[in-house]
């Protein structure tokens, strides 16, 4: 890869999937398109200027640094950080009509992969599109050129942490609190032992998980706890992995949960437990899960990738019994915990392998409906195992419409069709999809 420099104008025919403009740079033969360009800040049918690119062997790569007709559907960037900060690739894009590209996209691959066509587009499960997000991991980065600790996400290429004042999507609390951290980690010793901090949104407060390479002195754990107090933070420390977390805050250590008032619950998790990081959406999102899926008290239910119980719990208030599978095994007792909480005595939690399913296990056996809410790599071999478990009624929550779309093709050949598709906006100004689809079998 080189850069080379360049002064041009290059009108936008397309969008990609991660939410770049493309386009292709001139040649003499008009016959013959030249070399795909990816354009970063560009939406289709904008004439962009660029002054560099990025060239790869197949394709290049480029940053609008100004456009001559922008787009009716461009929009001003909430946050000033957007050209330096990878976290948000379509801040410029209004996000209805992102919703619409991102329709098309998975459309697409849906089409590409499984040869399958929704009977029903439902519209799309929408929330806040600013101030949202409740689970995030800053990174922390002291660089020694520029005598400066920088707080932020990666940068656009990936490469760098990108030096950020603020975050638009975080919580406020959290995403206008930038200064206040920096100046935080710069007053302690290890300040340039500390790459990480995760935070997550409990109803009992706002959480800090520091991640530290050396240990921290007595006069470094005052800070913090009056930091913890002053800012109305609940301070955790990570030396090591998950189970060295331990509580640094003034006061003692809460129990940490946050509801789901449709339902009457209350789902308790630890610092570092995975959380979808939406609350609003997530909320909207089970509500639609468990109308899709209308489990009655005369049927036995599967959530396969189960969690802390997010979907289980809420689907054992309306189903004769909920099995929910694991492969985290923290996260397992975590559900179980919820359920013996709430007395709901219709659930069975376990730990396997879904990546390896054991036609053996206690768990494999008939259910009349499954939900299945598998990480980015989706559940192939899970799919081989479906038909055998006897269900005529799946939903599948999906966080990377690309691994849905094989799945499906092979539950299609198990003789379900796909009812229902409807887009999630967990990510809003993100390129990222999350997709709910609704299968049934006669």
């Amino acid at each position: 890869m080189k850069t080379q420099a360049i002064t041009t104008t290059l009108t936008i025919e397309t969008l990609s999937h991660e939410g770049r403009g493309i386009t292709h740079l001139p040649t003499d033969n008009q016959d013959t398109p030249g070399k795909v360009v990816f354009v970063r800040g560009a939406l289709p049918g904008e004439v962009v200027h660029i002054d560099k690119l990025r060239m790869h062997r197949r394709y290049a790569e480029a940053q609008a640094i100004k456009v001559d007709n922008p787009s009716h559907t461009r929009v001003t960037p909430p946050c000033h950080h957007v050209d330096i900060c990878g976290g948000c690739m379509l801040m410029h894009l209004d996000p209805q009509q992102a919703l619409h590209y991102q329709t098309d996209w998975v459309l697409e691959q849906l089409n590409h992969f499984s040869q399958m066509t929704p009977e029903v587009i439902a519209p799309a499960i929408t929330g806040p599109s600013i101030g949202y997000r409740r689970r995030a991991r800053l990174g922390i980065k002291w660089v020694e050129k520029k005598q400066k600790l920088l707080i932020g996400f990666r940068e656009v290429d990936g490469r760098f942490l990108a030096d950020l004042t603020s975050c638009q999507v975080l919580i406020p609390e959290v995403g206008l609190q930038f200064e206040a951290l920096r100046t935080l980690i710069m007053a302690l010793s290890i300040y340039k032992a500390i790459p990480q901090i995760e935070i997550s949104v409990a109803d009992e407060g706002i959480i800090l998980v520091i991640r530290h390479l050396e240990a921290f002195t007595t006069a470094d754990l005052e800070i913090l706890q009056t930091f913890s107090r002053e800012h109305d933070f609940i301070i955790y420390l990570q030396p090591k992995g998950p189970d060295s977390i331990t509580c640094c805050s003034h006061t003692s250590s809460p129990s940490l949960s946050y509801s789901l008032p449709d339902f009457g619950l209350r789902l308790f998790f630890k610092p570092g437990d995975f959380l979808q990081i939406n609350a609003k959406v997530n909320e909207a999102m089970i509500r639609q899960a468990l109308a899709w899926l209308a489990p009655t008290k005369d049927e036995d239910v599967l959530d396969l990738f189960c969690g802390l119980g997010n979907f289980s719990l809420p689907l054992a208030t309306q189903a004769k019994s909920v099995t929910g599978i694991e492969g985290d095994a923290r996260m397992v007792a975590q559900a179980r915990e919820n359920a013996a909480h709430h007395g709901l005595s219709n659930t069975d939690f376990h730990v396997a392998d879904l990546f390896k399913p054991d036609t053996k296990a206690p768990w494999y056996r008939h259910y009349d409906k499954i939900l299945i809410d598998p990480p980015r790599a989706g559940a192939e071999a899970l799919m081989h195992h479906i038909a055998a478990l006897g269900a005529k009624t799946l939903v599948y929550v999906s966080c990377h419409s690309a691994t849905l779309a094989r799945d499906l093709g092979i539950l299609k050949h198990h003789g379900f069709r796909l009812e229902k598709l409807g887009l999630i906006d967990m990510f809003t100004h993100t390129a990222h999809v999350e997709v709910m689809a609704l299968l049934t079998k006669s």
